[in-house]
């Protein structure tokens, strides 16, 4: 027998006679979030249900944020009253309410939703919860509490199984719909279909069990309410871009507005029409309609409005594009979204733009034609008109005037209208920094469109216009504060971006940043802070109090601290404040720098968190604190990368992709680690790129080819292999062979091993990368200076050569000349004793003279050279004709008169190349008459140069031939 039990979709509330649904979030268990119950019954704050008060939910004696409550399966939850004198505030979503009925028990928890229930909360401000249990199936049953059905499993398996993958699609399915990825919320639901489908064709389970097929009926129903309430905010044509719902975690650090439309510049709107339009890309202000604009007040007392509950539901993507789709009286009553008083932004490879773009640019076209009334479309202020002005962009003046803006918009969607259709009509997912990389814009040209950007208390991001950004952070009492003492301090206040980059020498100076922050609230979103002085504890609590005050979302941090005897004695716990921030479910990403001891110096329990990214610069002990770091990162509900240096890597990677795969499994929850570095020292490092499955990228630094990362990798995209104490690798034929193998992906290889093994180590991995299917691609073998290398290795032709460093054994060197000579493209000779000039001369030459010279940088630093010599050398730069760089510097007794000919066919012969000469003053006579009637442009227009040695017995003459390009 098998007995299992599902989690409802919704509980039930009570206020009086009225009665209505709240979804529910998995969980184990399983929960209802407040906001979600106030978005009905904005007065709740406390809960009853059988006579008995119901708690918050709580981890360790402290309440969970958002604050949150239990479900009651088979129960109706009662909304505590007001106390009398208080003005009761009336139910919201009057649609979801619904009379109290006594036939409500009788039925399933699984109660079809008369409506559907809001969107829950963006990620960025999802609260650390426990982590999501795959329910099994539904039942219904005569009891009013908790009902099972009872199957025999031996009759039920494929019932069993299509019903579980239904649950599983269908929680799936919310959770896309919850953040925002309405593209693969689709997909999910196409499947949930094919399941429903097959699950209704057995005609025995209406008469059998009836509860299933009711319960599978209410799923399919609430997931297209749900979809259809969550499009609902768009206009239609907004709808249908599935790119506007994506929320990105990286457009929080993006500096770039994300609703743009094109227009036709302002001289070709008279123009003829055979004339092919230019276009320049305009940003919208994302201001709030319906007075929306609250939610961004810095007042930390101001109530929230309805309607900004319902925006911080929304996606960043939908929340900013709901304010276009708002009626044209809403718009004329309230704040309305409109161009900014911007010339805008010339676009680059406009074909590849608009074939990539285009189908986004057409819906966004449509709603704002039908949506935006052109008096949106104001004349600048001057400031506007001054700040505006930037190599990249028209004078806003001059791109405003004689501007019909509703002309302009038909004609874009006339020429959108009439490009070839792709061969897929889905557009594609707008991602910000590509379209950045289209738009003509000089370095300082920061892509803006003369916006700002602010957040609200759920970080929940929008850009808008001067005006608006100075409606919510007054330019006097706010944003002007803020800068003097910013600027006082040698900061940098990016006011645009909300980015604070400022070093700080004593607490009194932080205090009154501080203080500036805090009254700025929501203004700084970026905090880059360097505190120079040996901090105490109680400054960090500071901190951590104006880091929730002032809403900060991301904070890199630098200090050391304090040795005092009162911090001293304490030290064991002075890390407490540092995560008191990080469980303060605002923060998204926390760098830490010159600290030590954020997981060694604490007493405290982990507590859940919000953190999207930890980066810290101290190595830890794994085999001290690693159980701290894994209960770290089971906490994290949000955590996507973590970036740590520890003892032991190996040991490390090994114990989080088990607590990975442990979240994927076990608990039944994607986990959501998606980047993990990890450093113990230069020559021991490794990144890997997680997706919900598992690794699916890495790149390895490895001290040797017996590491325990390396034996079990199967997703390497690079490898560097750094062996210690010089061990040599070519006996490691059958380890390269399983590495290749077994990592398809496998682009780049890269080893440090000595240069005797460059021939033969090199040959052997070619011939492994040729003999098997992967995908190896660069190969380089290094030491020093010195490198063997290729950047594709099936091709031969791309191999080089270079040397920069000859003190190397003779029969190494010979062999890399024999082998490689004539890819050698950098070459440095200096004196040395195991080898004379010559010798290398003769030996390049001889490479060289079949195949030609590919040398582009020679440099030949000795103390003299044989005459003899000079002939390969010249031979030698004379193939190369790809030498850009070439120095000679030669240091000699030297007698014009006797080497005088052998010298001067030299220089006649390599003249070409040569754009410098320096000559001895004592000898310039001399040289001027040996070289006299030949063309040397350089030698015309020689250096004279005086040197004189006191210290040797002779004067040491000098001959410098230089080509510097």
């Amino acid at each position: 027998m098998m007995m299992m039990r599902i989690t409802p979709l919704a509980q039930l509330f009570q206020q009086g006679a009225t009665t209505a649904e709240v979804s529910v979030t998995p969980g184990n268990p399983a929960y209802v979030l407040l906001k979600d119950i106030q978005n009905v019954f904005p007065a709740a704050s406390k809960f009853q249900c059988d006579n008995r008060m119901l708690e918050f939910m709580t981890v360790s004696k402290e309440r969970i944020f958002p604050l949150r409550i239990p479900i009651q399966p088979g129960s109706i939850i009662q909304v505590v009253p007001e106390p009398e004198g208080t003005v009761a505030r009336p139910p919201r979503n009057r649609d979801r309410l619904r009379a109290t009925s006594p036939a409500i028990n009788q039925h399933s928890t699984f109660s079809a939703p008369s409506s559907p229930s809001p969107t829950p909360s963006p990620p960025s401000s999802s609260p650390a919860s426990s982590p999501t249990t795959y329910p099994s199936i539904a039942k219904l049953a005569n009891s009013t509490r908790t009902p099972v059905v009872l199957l025999k499993s031996s009759e039920n398996v494929q019932l069993l199984q299509i019903y579980q993958k239904s649950v599983t699609l269908y929680e799936s399915y919310m959770q896309s719909i919850q953040f925002g990825l309405t593209d693969y919320a689709q997909n999910l639901f196409d499947n949930f279909q094919l399941q429903y489908d097959i699950f209704i064709q057995d005609l025995s389970i209406h008469i059998q069990h009836p509860e299933l097929h009711q319960t599978m009926q209410q799923m399919q129903e609430r997931m297209t309410a749900t979809f259809q309430q969550t499009t609902g905010r768009l206009s239609p044509e907004l709808a249908r871009t599935p790119s506007l719902s994506v929320p990105l975690y990286e457009l929080q650090e993006c500096p770039t507005s994300r609703l743009f439309v094109v227009l036709p510049h302002q001289n070709l709107l008279l123009s003829s029409i055979s004339i092919p339009p230019t276009f320049r890309l305009h940003f919208l202000c994302e201001c709030r309609a319906n007075n929306n604009n609250s939610q961004h007040e810095p007042n930390p007392n101001a109530s929230s409005t309805t309607g900004e509950r319902q925006s911080s539901q929304c996606s960043i993507y939908s929340s900013a594009c709901s304010r276009i789709s708002v009626s044209d009286n809403s718009l004329r009553a309230a704040r309305q979204a409109h161009l900014t008083s911007h010339g805008g932004y010339e676009i680059e490879r406009s074909t590849e733009f608009f074939q990539l773009y285009g189908t986004y640019l057409l819906n966004v076209l449509e709603a704002f034609k039908k949506d935006i009334i052109s008096d949106g479309f104001r004349e600048p202020c001057p400031e506007e008109v001054a700040a505006s002005v930037s190599p990249g962009s028209i004078s806003a003046a001059a791109a405003l005037a004689s501007y019909d803006v509703q002309y302009g918009v038909q004609q874009t969607i006339e020429f959108l209208r009439a490009l070839p259709h792709s061969s897929s009509d889905r557009p594609h997912v707008v991602d910000m920094k590509h379209v950045a990389s289209f738009l003509r814009n000089s370095a300082s040209d920061k892509v803006l469109g003369n916006l700002f950007k602010v957040q609200n208390q759920d970080g929940v991001v929008d850009w808008v216009c001067r005006d608006h950004f100075h409606e919510m952070y007054p330019q006097g009492t706010v944003v002007r504060p803020l800068h003097d003492v910013t600027v006082l301090n040698h900061g940098v206040f990016e006011e645009q971006l909300g980015r604070l980059e400022i070093t700080l020498m004593t607490q009194a100076v932080a205090n009154k940043v501080y203080k500036a922050m805090g009254r700025a609230k929501g203004l700084v979103q970026e905090l880059k802070l360097t505190l120079k002085w040996e901090v105490p504890s109680a400054d960090i609590v500071a901190l951590r109090d104006v880091l929730s005050l002032a809403n900060v979302r991301h904070l890199t941090l630098w200090y050391e601290p304090s040795t005092a005897t009162g911090d001293f004695m304490n030290r064991n716990k002075r890390s407490g404040p540092l995560w008191d921030i990080i469980s303060g479910h605002k923060l998204h990403s926390l760098t830490l720098e010159g600290y030590t001891g954020l997981f060694s110096k604490v007493s405290k329990d982990v507590q859940p968190h919000g953190l999207h990214a930890l980066k810290i610069s101290e190595c830890v002990d794994w085999k001290k604190d690693g159980a701290r770091v894994l209960e770290f990162i089971r906490k994290g509900s949000n955590l996507a990368e973590l970036r740590m240096g520890c003892t032991d890597i190996e040991e490390a990677y090994n114990a989080i992709l088990k607590v990975f795969r442990t979240q994927n499994t076990t608990l039944g929850s994607d986990a959501t680690l998606r980047l993990l570095a990890l450093t113990t020292s230069v020559a021991d490092n490794v990144t890997v790129q997680f997706s919900k499955d598992g690794p699916i990228m890495m790149a390895l630094c490895a001290s040797s080819l017996t590491s325990a990362i390396l034996q079990g990798a199967t997703c390497l995209r690079t490898l560097h292999i750094r062996p210690k104490m010089n061990r040599a690798l070519v006996g490691y034929r059958g380890r390269f062979e399983t590495i290749i193998s077994e990592n398809q992906d496998l682009i780049k290889l890269s080893i440090q091993c000595q240069p005797s093994e460059f021939v033969e180590l090199f040959q052997t991995v070619r011939s492994i990368a040729l003999g098997t299917r992967n995908h190896v691609k660069i190969l380089n073998l290094y030491r020093d200076r010195n490198q063997l290398r290729t950047t594709n290795i099936r091709n031969d032709g791309d191999t080089c050569l270079e040397l920069m460093s000859l003190n190397e054994p003779k029969e190494a060197l010979d062999a890399l000349f024999e082998q490689y000579g004539s890819r050698l493209t950098s070459l440095r000779i200096t004196s040395v004793k195991k080898k004379s000039p010559k010798s290398y001369f003769e030996l390049l030459e001889s490479a060289t003279r079949f195949n030609g010279s590919r040398l582009a940088e020679l440099v030949i630093d000795i103390a003299a050279v044989e005459t003899e010599g000079l002939v390969y050398l010249q031979r030698v730069i004379v193939r190369s004709a790809g030498l850009t760089k070439l120095r000679l510097d030669i240091t000699m007794v030297f007698d014009p008169l006797a080497d005088g000919p052998e010298w001067v066919q030299f220089i006649v012969g390599i003249g070409r190349k040569l754009t410098e000469v320096q000559m001895v003053k004592a000898h310039a006579a001399q040289w001027q008459e040996e070289l006299r009637g030949y063309r040397v442009p350089a030698v015309e227009k020689a250096t004279l140069m005086v040197q004189t040695l006191s210290n040797q017995p002779q004067v040491m003459d000098h001959l410098k031939l230089i080509r510097l390009l």
